[in-house]
């Protein structure tokens, strides 16, 4: 049977991936196929290198080249008026799309070519944004039949949607279901730079090791092997002792989160909510990027995580957390919708059948 719902990713961190596998198991859950699709697959080698291939590297090297485009709109619609002249559908995304009744998109990138493929190769799929951050880029000013976000919060790029009567639902962001886990070891901490490995989680080491109430640390590397073997290097003591374990990319890190005492990270979209559902004290690391920067302006607004930008704030941070923890776990758990995932899909197969019945 033909996959009649597309999910569709950018390769820009794990994240818009792990969202779409997440919604694909719901789906499955419920007997209904879909297909994960990478935006790579859709658009022109030399374009996805030009839009996407650089992004890793530019963040590898702390630049941030995101924050001017989210600061000044009027950039992205220029980019989407040069797309609209440069791109051309190619065979394999007449192929992989014709099919498909609903389309997720879980970047504004994924959704502007779906919308761009559907006009120009005369198609008829309903195109869903699905959000993993908890704030909405500019990039997301394009009408789309629906978006689905974190929560409703005050944002520009939202009111232009609203005004333009394109749905926005705030449903949550897609987490795994998480079962009964242990309780948390009085100081073992999670370091973590993502899914890529990036970030300057990883200079809070050496103040994080030094830290009295400090008995372990756990730092996940992503799938950076680089970063892997610089840290086995820099902290050899430290791994010979058992104090600090080093990991590459972990395919489950709800058990991690469990047994956290907090977790030390860049705020990214999905690593703020796996925290959050499983009750991991949030420290938040510098940002690389601006929606990381909005992710933790909305955590620490909301008391929900503590900034741990410099060593004399880690420091603090770790003296308080015997007895803010609790509070900051609290707060944290009430920015997410533990049943974000089964409430998505329930809406996309019922988008479906409304296409069925248009069709």
């Amino acid at each position: 049977m033909s996959a009649t719902i597309a999910l569709v990713h950018v390769e820009a961190g794990l994240g818009p991936l792990v969202i779409a596998r997440r919604l694909q198991a719901e789906l499955a859950s419920s007997g209904h196929c879909s297909s994960v699709i990478s935006l790579r697959e859709l658009i022109p080698a030399w374009l996805h290198n030009r839009l996407l291939d650089r992004y890793r590297s530019d963040c590898q090297r702390q630049q941030d080249n995101l924050s001017l485009w989210f600061r000044q709109p009027w950039r992205f619609r220029l980019l989407y008026r040069l797309l609209s002249v440069l791109h051309w559908p190619t065979p394999k995304a007449r192929q992989a799309l014709s099919q498909v009744s609903v389309a997720v998109a879980t970047s504004y990138l994924a959704a502007f070519f779906l919308l761009h493929l559907r006009s120009r190769l005369g198609l008829r799929y309903r195109v869903v944004g699905v959000l993993g951050d908890y704030c909405t880029s500019p990039g997301w000013r394009i009408e789309v039949d629906a978006l689905i976000t974190a929560q409703r919060l005050n944002n520009a790029t939202l009111d232009w949607l609203g005004a333009r009567n394109v749905p926005l639902l705030p449903l949550g962001i897609p987490l795994e279901h998480t079962p009964a886990t242990p309780r948390p070891s009085p100081g073992h901490l999670l370091v973590c730079g993502g899914g890529w490995g990036l970030g300057s989680a990883y200079d809070c080491l050496e103040p994080a090791l030094a830290h009295p109430a400090v008995t372990r640390v756990t730092a996940l590397c992503g799938d950076n092997p680089g970063l892997l073997e610089t840290l086995a290097q820099r902290h050899a003591q430290a791994v010979q002792s058992g104090r600090l374990q080093l990991h590459t990319t972990q395919s489950g890190l709800t058990p991690l989160y469990a047994q956290a005492w907090a977790i030390i990270t860049k705020p990214g979209g999905l690593t703020l909510s796996e925290a959050a559902q499983n009750g991991c004290p949030l420290l938040l690391a510098p940002p690389i990027t601006e929606h990381e920067r909005c992710n933790a302006a909305h955590f620490l607004d909301n008391d929900a995580a503590l900034d741990v930008t410099s060593p004399e704030q880690l420091n603090q941070a770790l003296d308080s957390l015997p007895s803010r923890g609790v509070h900051l776990s609290r707060n944290a758990r009430a920015l997410i919708a533990t049943n974000a995932t089964q409430t998505i899909s329930t809406y996309l197969l019922s988008m479906e059948k409304r296409s069925d019945v248009d069709h």
